[in-house]
């Protein structure tokens, strides 16, 4: 429920199978607990290696943690984006770095969005009902080109995970403030 008491339209953590990655028992804990409140199956994992493993048991979501012993997050999520049978998984990145190269690096090994802790349930709603919403189709077939001028093209069949990738690259660009050329 939203701070004034008031439910969300729809639920769209209800009965989905949630993994949650993080080294913190206590973290584990809270997320696991959470997500259950909220309707979700939810089982947790403390390393990234673990959830590797864990994922090919075909969850439809993962919270990952980046700081962690071992394999990071960051680590483990470009594996799970570059194995076959779990890269159709999203993955939220949570954690407690919040600078923007952090967000884009994230990103660019395969997250769909990044959350800041503490993380507040609408956020986690509204990122998940967005991951969910846009699930890469496997068969996406893209063309790109580019001109002497510094211009690129895209075009070719897709769908809409592109395009909320491409907004929230915009999102970035305009938070960075790049210049035009």
């Amino acid at each position: 429920a939203g701070a004034d008491g008031a439910g969300f339209a729809e639920a769209p953590l209800q009965d989905l199978l949630v993994l949650v990655v993080d080294d913190n028992a206590t973290n584990r804990l809270v997320a696991v607990k959470s997500l259950e409140a909220l309707g979700a199956r939810a089982s947790a994992v403390d390393s990234g290696p673990g959830a590797v493993i864990a994922a090919e048991q075909g969850f439809d979501l993962i919270l990952m943690d980046i700081v962690m012993p071992g394999v990071d997050g960051f680590h483990a999520t470009r594996t799970l984006a570059n194995d076959p049978a779990t890269r159709a998984i999203p993955v939220i990145m949570v954690s407690s770095k919040g600078q923007e190269t952090d967000r884009i690096w994230g990103m660019r090994q395969g997250a769909v969005d990044y959350l800041v802790k503490p993380v507040r349930m609408e956020d986690l709603m509204q990122s998940a009902t967005n991951a969910l919403q846009h699930m890469p189709l496997l068969t996406t077939d893209l063309d790109v080109a580019y001109d002497p001028l510094g211009w690129f093209e895209v075009s070719g069949a897709t769908d809409p995970s592109v395009l909320y990738k491409y907004r929230k690259f915009l999102g970035l660009l305009e938070t960075f403030q790049v210049p035009e050329p």
